[in-house]
């Protein structure tokens, strides 16, 4: 036979594996928040961005009404996590989580704006620096468009690292750790090395605020 429907697959395949801890155990309160959770991300967000943003032949009056749509829904989801996040469960990772992640990462290819809900925003960075999550992009071969992101977030993601003399072994080692901090958060470091002139420090910090970074480390 044949499983059809978003909300029940998922939580079909969070049943095959009750050891993961993504969904509830059957008959208890916090399963039947999580059902609700399934179902609101199935009818009021899957259902919106698709098939609405995916066929330009339905014309931008159609697009435009579905984006506002979408924004209203996602303002519910936004104070949700402001108050109860830091995941839609709580303080555990579910299957309603995973649910979310895919839909909302249609939006910078669907030109959904998600700069006023820095909540979900940072949901999206949480959930996309999981391990097991970054395993299955790379299985799928699935790559982010940062340009795209960049223009529906309003944010690049990316810090640069102004470093000097990466030869020298506490330089180095100092670069690594950043990077790998940086990463566990879902920012993307980039490093520039330096001499230890002034100069040559200035033009690198110039050469970073003309990519729009979000931060930096001197």
């Amino acid at each position: 036979s044949v499983l059809t429907e978003g909300a029940a697959i998922v939580q079909y395949l969070a049943d095959l594996k009750p050891e993961s801890g993504l969904v509830p155990a059957a008959g208890t309160a916090e399963r039947y928040r999580q059902q609700s959770w399934l179902n609101f991300i199935a009818t009021e967000l899957h259902k919106m961005y698709s098939p609405w943003l995916f066929h330009p032949e339905y014309g931008m009056q159609a697009q435009d009404v579905a984006r506002k749509k979408i924004a209203e829904r996602l303002v519910f989801v936004e104070t949700h996590l402001a108050k109860s996040g830091p995941f839609l469960m709580g303080e555990y990772f579910s299957a309603a989580d995973a649910y979310l992640f895919t839909i909302v990462g249609w939006s910078a290819f669907a030109k959904v704006d998600l700069s006023a809900f820095p909540h979900l925003r940072a949901f999206m960075d949480r959930v996309g620096a999981r391990p097991a999550v970054r395993e299955a992009m790379r299985a799928l071969g699935y790559y982010p468009n940062m340009a795209a992101r960049v223009l529906a977030a309003h944010t690049t993601r990316v810090v640069g690292v102004v470093i000097a003399q990466l030869t020298n072994p506490f330089n180095a080692e100092l670069a690594e750790a950043l990077r790998g901090a940086c990463e566990r958060v879902g920012l993307v470091p980039f490093v520039s090395p330096v001499s230890d002139e002034r100069g040559d420090v200035l033009v690198a910090v110039r050469r970073f605020l003309q990519l729009g970074v979000d931060g930096l480390l001197l």
